[in-house]
C-alpha cells in the first residue's frame, strides 16, 4: 500500500550542515515509518524555495536513510568477528580476504550524491559542487510540456495582483 508523506524540507536556505541534518532526521523518521512515496523533495526556506541541488542532495540522503534503516549484521557468527582474531591485536585489515571480498558489497554505504573520497582525492567535489554539477545541465535542458497558451494565460491572471514591477511587467511594455 503506498504511503506518502514530506521530505521535510529545511528551515534554512543554506546548503548547510542544519539542512543537511534536518533533511536525515526528516528522511530517516520516514523511511522508517515506511513511507514509499516522498513528496517535498528540494525544499528549503521552510517550504519558500526549492533547488535543484537540494533535490539532488535529498537523494544523497535518501540513499543513507534506506542504508541506516536496512541496519547491519552484528550477530556472534557473523564472519567478521572471526577476522578480527585472525588479524590480531595491531593488524591491518585492508588485505584481510574479508575486507577484499565485502568492501565493494552494498555492506558499505555508497551515493553518487555524496564525496565518498575519504580525502585521498584532495580536489574531489563536495555534496554541494556535485548537486550543482548534475542540477545545472538538468534546468537548462528543461522545456516545459505546458502549452505557452496556457503558461501566457497564467502570467496574465496574476500579472496584475503582483506589487513587484518586475514581476507585473508585460512583455513589451515597461514597468509600472
Amino acid at each position: 500500500m503506498p504511503i506518502s508523506g514530506e521530505a521535510g524540507g529545511a528551515m534554512t536556505w543554506r546548503p548547510d550542515v542544519q539542512n543537511g541534518a534536518e533533511g536525515m532526521a526528516y528522511l530517516l523518521a520516514s523511511h522508517l515509518g515506511g513511507q514509499n512515496l516522498i513528496g517535498g523533495i528540494g525544499s528549503m526556506d521552510n517550504a519558500n524555495g526549492m533547488s535543484g541541488e537540494q533535490i539532488i542532495m535529498q537523494c544523497g540522503l535518501i540513499d543513507m536513510a534506506e542504508y541506516i534503516a536496512r541496519g547491519a549484521e552484528i550477530s556472534e557468527h557473523a564472519p567478521a568477528c572471526e577476522s578480527i582474531r585472525n588479524v590480531g591485536p595491531g593488524g591491518s585489515f585492508m588485505t584481510e580476504e574479508l575486507t577484499i571480498e565485502r568492501m565493494r558489497s552494498d555492506e558499505f554505504f555508497d551515493s553518487r550524491h555524496f564525496d565518498l573520497s575519504g580525502a585521498y582525492e584532495p580536489y574531489a567535489p563536495g555534496i554541494c559542487e556535485k548537486a550543482h554539477r548534475e542540477a545545472d545541465p538538468l534546468v537548462a535542458a528543461f522545456r516545459s510540456r505546458v502549452p505557452e497558451r496556457v503558461v501566457e494565460a497564467v502570467k496574465s491572471y496574476f500579472r496584475g495582483k503582483y506589487r513587484d514591477a518586475a514581476v507585473a511587467q508585460r512583455p513589451g511594455r515597461a514597468a509600472p
